[in-house]
């Protein structure tokens, strides 16, 4: 099979820095009867990646709150219902989703999706189950093992959607150049401290109003307010 050169070559950052693709789920192979963590059928079975649960919430009352308030409101009423997990907090105003949390705790994943209306007080929860699939990490990254303060962890969240209900392997196999993962692991600034870029593909529920990827950046070196700024 012919690639491109820049295909063929490994991944860089604008200062050299080299990045690995990792396949976590092979979709090709992807059974539709799996879900939800179940056991392997056989020894034979490519595994699949792990899943995790993303919560949206909007605010739907007409009389919009200030921005702090509503943040304090948002957050209130995820922790409430969402104890475990990342709680993630937009540091752009009026955005669609202000407030998201996402988690990979197991009894989580058990349980069945909360109705969108739970939160009430006029707040809307979507939530959605999904698979990781694709993994971007600079070479290295992942065997290390470093503690670092939460406050230093910074997000960048993108969610797509798609009016095709089936898993498309064109998407999948071509997902860092329309999603910009490919731009931002070769310009974002290394002082931020890219650690993973994780491609995710929707497992549940079968909506066309849930996005059907969602890719996480993840930066583990946000230790000043002006790179706060430099990541939005």
């Amino acid at each position: 099979m012919m690639l491109d050169a820049e295909e063929s070559l490994p991944p860089r950052g604008v200062n050299g820095s080299l990045f690995q693709e990792i396949v976590t789920t092979d979709v090709t192979k992807k059974f539709k009867e799996r879900h939800f963590a179940l056991p392997l059928r056989s020894d034979g079975e490519t595994p699949l990646g792990p899943l995790a649960l993303f919560s949206f919430i909007v605010q739907t009352r007409v009389d919009k709150l200030p921005y702090k308030q509503q943040d304090l409101e948002l957050k209130s009423a995820l922790r409430s219902h969402l104890p475990d997990g990342v709680l993630l907090g937009a540091k752009e105003k009026g955005v669609m989703f202000p407030v998201v949390h996402f988690t990979n705790d197991k009894n989580s994943l058990k349980k069945r999706l909360s109705d969108e209306y739970l939160l009430e007080n006029g707040f809307l929860l979507h939530q959605g189950v999904y698979r990781e699939v694709r993994s971007i990490c600079p070479e290295g990254e992942h065997h290390r093992t470093e503690t670092v303060l939460p406050q230093h962890v910074g997000y960048i969240l993108l969610g797509f959607k798609s009016i095709d209900k089936n898993f498309s392997q064109v998407m999948v196999d071509s997902w860092k150049d329309w999603t910009g993962a490919r731009y931002i692991y070769m310009y974002l600034p290394d002082e931020l401290g890219l650690t993973r870029i994780t491609f995710y593909t929707r497992e549940a529920p079968d909506s066309l109003n849930m996005f059907m990827y969602v890719v996480l950046v993840e930066c583990r070196n946000i230790s000043t307010r002006e790179r706060q700024v430099r990541k939005i």
